[in-house]
């Protein structure tokens, strides 16, 4: 009923001086060098799904142009609103970009989307980027569908059975957490998803981020989640349909990409594991929430919570798809979280498109029921 997709909004300072098909011919050009965007899906009846390739990419089946303002009579707001809530077609890679001319602003801006298999929010903002950027060439990929090489039989050492075994116990310990956390607390923003909903933009510079949370000795991550609960608190500051504590899902990116993050690798895939956080959303000091939350952050860190959220994934993805889609749904609603709450690293170098500078990037993430 709702699409699972994930997108973003780019922002940029100023409006674009180069016609549509200057973009469509960027795009011809780059889209050979990121395999994720030439991925279609086999969806066929009784099998389970796949990609194939799609080496013949039409731009233009991607590709919109839409005036917002007052002259065009449609408001930003409902041009995001309107995008986001129609899914990606699954005949074609499912990406779709939508450039938007925003007048009363004075700015142009670039709605994008994807179907959330191709890829996690760190994968579309980088993909994007490499798309879309002047400073970004990407090199041409050899395509994803050949043959894989052949792998090398080795005898696994004692140390190799030793950090499986520590790997194992770890996976076991964070298995432990997850099957105690227990159903989501009652109350909160709960209902019936829908694919239209409502979109709100708030731009916090990065560096001020950065140095409140050194100032109460916390992480940009706890600092952030902190300020959504004392958003949902303001929302409901009687507690009249909200308990002192909501259950967040909140995706991490994985280890093994961090270490990968190298500036100029371009992701593809979904690479997150996500912790099952209880967010503190009842009355008090906004210092108290952010050590609240960082303490709780730290206790699953600690329990291996994200580790054993990977390996779940890992062998559900392994199963039967009628098996997989059942348990998966069973998993994915409000009796065991309430909310998504996510914390994407943003690019940390200034990107132009035509030498207009991306401002802002506000990812846009999937709705679960």
């Amino acid at each position: 009923a709702v699409a699972q997709q994930v997108g973003a909004v780019l922002l940029f300072d100023s409006r674009f001086s180069q016609p549509l098909e200057h973009l469509a011919a960027r795009i011809a050009e780059r889209v050979p060098a990121l395999p994720m965007l030439r991925r279609r899906l086999d969806l066929r009846p009784g099998r389970q799904p796949r990609w194939l390739p799609a080496d013949d990419i039409d731009p233009h089946a991607h590709l919109r142009t839409r005036p917002v303002g007052v002259n065009a009579g449609v408001p930003f707001t409902v041009a995001v609103r309107e995008f986001f809530a129609s899914p990606v077609p699954l005949d074609r890679p499912p990406w779709q970009l939508q450039v938007v001319d925003d007048a009363d602003a004075g700015r142009s801006a670039v709605f994008a989307k994807m179907h959330h298999s191709l890829g996690d929010g760190l994968a579309v903002t980088a993909t994007l980027l490499a798309l879309l950027s002047d400073s970004e060439e990407p090199r041409r990929a050899a395509s994803p569908h050949g043959s894989p090489p052949r792998p090398v039989s080795t005898v696994p050492t004692t140390a190799d059975w030793r950090r499986r075994a520590t790997r194992a116990g770890h996976v076991v310990r964070g298995l432990v957490s997850l099957a105690t956390a227990g159903l989501a607390p009652p109350g909160g923003p709960v209902g019936r998803s829908t694919p239209g909903r409502d979109y709100a933009m708030a731009a916090l510079p990065a560096a001020m981020v950065r140095a409140a949370a050194r100032e109460h000795g916390v992480g940009t991550t706890a600092l952030l989640l902190a300020l959504v609960g004392e958003a949902l608190h303001q929302l409901d500051p009687a507690g009249t349909g909200v308990h002192d504590r909501l259950r967040a899902m909140v995706p991490q990116t994985t280890q093994a990409l961090r270490r990968a993050d190298s500036g100029d690798r371009v992701y593809q895939g979904n690479h997150t594991a996500a912790v099952s956080l209880d967010l503190p959303v009842g009355p008090m000091p906004p210092a108290w929430r952010m050590v609240a939350v960082a303490a709780e952050l730290a206790r699953h860190e600690r329990a291996d919570q994200p580790l054993a959220a990977q390996a779940v994934v890992r062998v559900l993805g392994r199963l039967p798809a009628p098996l997989h889609a059942r348990l998966v749904r069973a998993m994915y609603g409000h009796r065991f979280f309430t909310l998504i709450t996510s914390v994407l690293p943003g690019p940390r170098k200034a990107h132009y498109v035509w030498g207009v500078r991306v401002r802002s990037v506000f990812p846009v993430l999937p709705l679960a029921d």
